[in-house]
């Protein structure tokens, strides 16, 4: 680790590793193998197909570079879902967009203000204590 975070791990620093360390980490992998390979073996098979969709549609996104939100997209199915579709479920749907607009809105006015305040002086540049 370092002021930015972990540091590269690659092959290469792998290779130059003692051999007692590389049996260690090699140790470590098939212990966590062997505990995924447990979790997974004891999902129910729902659970497991939900997971895989899941990951092909992160993986759709992220290649496709469409931008986006899974998250907020499946929230907004939920709710409108959890009132049973109909009207019911689009005045929930309308109801929880208008709120994640707002938030949106207080999110860019902070994030105005903070910048505002960093340039007048008001609050300290974080950022740049952590790079000196």
């Amino acid at each position: 680790m370092d002021k930015k975070g972990p540091k590269k791990f690659d092959r290469k620093a792998f290779n130059n590793l003692p051999e007692d360390q590389k049996e260690k980490i090699r140790e470590g992998i098939r212990e966590f193998h062997d505990r995924m390979f447990d979790v997974f073996q004891k999902m129910p098979s729902r659970m497991m197909l939900i997971m895989r969709n899941l990951n092909q549609i992160r993986s759709i996104i992220k290649e496709h570079n469409t931008g986006v939100e899974r998250y907020r997209e499946m929230a907004r199915v939920a709710v409108s879902g959890r009132f049973g579709g109909g009207i019911r479920g689009l005045v929930a749907q309308l109801g929880f967009d208008i709120r994640l607009a707002w938030d949106a809105v207080k999110m860019r006015l902070m994030k105005m203000g903070f910048n505002l305040a960093l340039k007048l002086g008001f609050i300290p540049d974080l950022l740049s204590q952590i790079e000196e």
